[in-house]
């Protein structure tokens, strides 16, 4: 009989402790459940808030269109649809995969091509100073960059970048001295002029997917970009005002 009673007891306790364990599996599913809704509303959120500022991007700097329109239809023409430009609302860069360098040296691989993307840059920019004088003061910077692989000590890899982006820079200046709108005008190839940014990364800001090596370094990393780069405040009113 006791016997009986003491397998009671225990069976009793088997089903309090299995409703225990029951109740704090149900608690940590609901919290799991919370955090997991915590989560997405976050990443919602995120999400949301980069829409938005992409939204309020485009039309701050739809007064851009023109001088961004050209340099890149420019470039797409000299080289192929969708390979050598990247775009946003206010900015374009060019040169990712066009203006490359051999292993510690400052010329361009294709001395033609990097001349080609200057003289883009160099025709366009002069054909919408000429166009819109007050719409290119929403031009805040012009940036050429030089970057390198990761060979070699940071000091004089930002040096050497330094020295690719000056030889672009060279080029540019050559260019302006053969257009015919800013040769003849000082005033506007000054205004040009004071829109340029020479620049060097060296080896601190290698392309995506690298596979830049000690040894071998990595032909992508070694370039020079250039890009163009509106005020954010720049719209319509700009726009409107541009001519004459």
């Amino acid at each position: 009989m006791h016997g009986r009673q003491f397998n009671y007891w225990i069976a009793f306790a088997d089903i309090v402790f299995m409703l225990f364990v029951t109740v704090l599996v149900l608690a940590a599913r609901g919290q799991l459940t919370l955090r997991a809704e915590e989560k997405e509303k976050v990443r919602l959120q995120k999400a949301n808030d980069v829409l938005q500022a992409k939204v309020e991007n485009l039309f701050a700097c739809r007064g851009a269109d023109p001088l961004l329109d050209a340099f890149s239809a420019c470039v797409e023409h000299r080289f192929g649809r969708g390979k050598a430009v990247k775009r946003n609302a206010c900015a374009v860069t060019v040169g990712e995969n066009l203006i490359q360098f051999q292993m510690g040296k400052d010329k361009p691989k294709d001395a033609d091509a990097a001349r080609s993307v200057v003289r883009c840059l160099c025709d366009t920019t002069a054909a919408f100073l000429q166009k819109s004088p007050a719409a290119f003061q929403q031009v805040e910077t012009i940036h050429i960059d030089g970057f390198t692989d990761c060979r070699g000590e940071l000091r004089a890899n930002a040096l050497l970048g330094a020295q690719r982006s000056l030889r672009l820079y060279g080029m540019l200046l050559d260019e302006i001295g053969q257009n015919a709108s800013l040769q003849s005008d000082v005033r506007r190839r000054g205004l040009v002029l004071a829109k340029f940014a020479v620049r060097s990364f060296g080896e601190t800001r290698p392309v995506p997917n690298s596979r830049c090596t000690e040894r071998d370094g990595f032909d992508g990393d070694r370039r020079v970009t250039i890009s163009i780069d509106m005020k954010p405040e720049a719209g319509s009113d700009a726009a409107a005002k541009g001519g004459g």
